[in-house]
């Protein structure tokens, strides 16, 4: 399995981005993956511990919602053959944190494997797992996400876009496995997602460094180290660790 990360930005990458990405590399390494398997693709040079980004082209970033950037930069891996057959690839925002050994065989007999939000249907595309045989997904989902949604407004965001074509699509929903929210976890409703997400917690969904406001909190980690509703702790020593070594504190 390919542990892909994307980090696009014409104006080069930002300083959070800088920490969410060692943080991120720092994380994978730990948790076992090799060097060889994490693929970084970006659009600009990098190269930090090891793992040297793979350049993309400009113009691959989506200027009205960044985070759908991810399905403009697959599709353009999938126009130069960068997409192996017979690989499972895991793509996943840059504050999506993986917590546990994650095996290829999530995605099961189908060409993806993502969570919706647990509370409503919605896809949750923080957190994609997909093979090759998915390259008609993200096409499809892109010209979506270029056209016009069913109000008829313009420009919609990859997750509309998907639930759009697969609510339409029973062709397309049936290759696609809805995943428990264990694989990208986030802290809304959170008494109800977290009965129901599976232990333990496998990738942990949030922006350490955007959320202070949101939470009531000086620093957003305490949340995620037990100050909430529910009393639990979501992230490991070793992840806060990490934050802190990459001054995330």
């Amino acid at each position: 399995m390919k542990n892909l990360l994307i980090c696009v930005n014409p104006h080069g990458i930002d300083k959070e981005s800088k920490k969410l990405l060692k943080v991120q590399i720092d994380n994978s390494l730990e948790l076992g993956w090799k060097l060889e398997d994490i693929l970084l693709i970006t659009d600009f040079k990098y190269e930090y511990n090891g793992v040297k980004a793979v350049f993309i082209e400009p113009n691959t970033f989506c200027s009205y919602c960044p985070v759908s950037t991810k399905w403009i930069v697959i599709n353009r891996m999938f126009a130069k053959g960068m997409i192996e057959k017979d690989q499972v690839y895991w793509v996943h925002d840059l504050d999506a944190f993986q917590l546990e050994p994650i095996q290829a065989s999530v995605i099961g007999d189908y060409d993806m494997a993502l969570c919706d939000y647990g509370r409503m249907p919605k896809w949750n595309c923080g957190s994609i797992f997909f093979k090759q045989a998915a390259q008609d997904i993200f096409e499809r989902t892109k010209i979506l996400m270029d056209g016009h949604d069913l109000w008829g407004r313009e420009l919609i965001i990859d997750e509309v876009s998907l639930y759009v074509l697969t609510n339409n699509h029973s062709e397309i929903s049936k290759r696609i496995n809805r995943l428990n929210i264990t694989y990208n976890f986030q802290c809304f409703n959170i008494r109800r997602n977290y009965k129901y997400a599976e232990k333990p917690l496998k990738v942990i969904h949030f922006h350490p460094l955007k959320m202070k406001a949101e939470l009531g909190l000086v620093r957003p980690l305490d949340f995620f180290l037990g100050k909430n509703k529910i009393g639990v702790k979501f992230i490991t020593e070793r992840l806060e660790n990490l934050f802190i070594k990459n001054g995330i504190k």
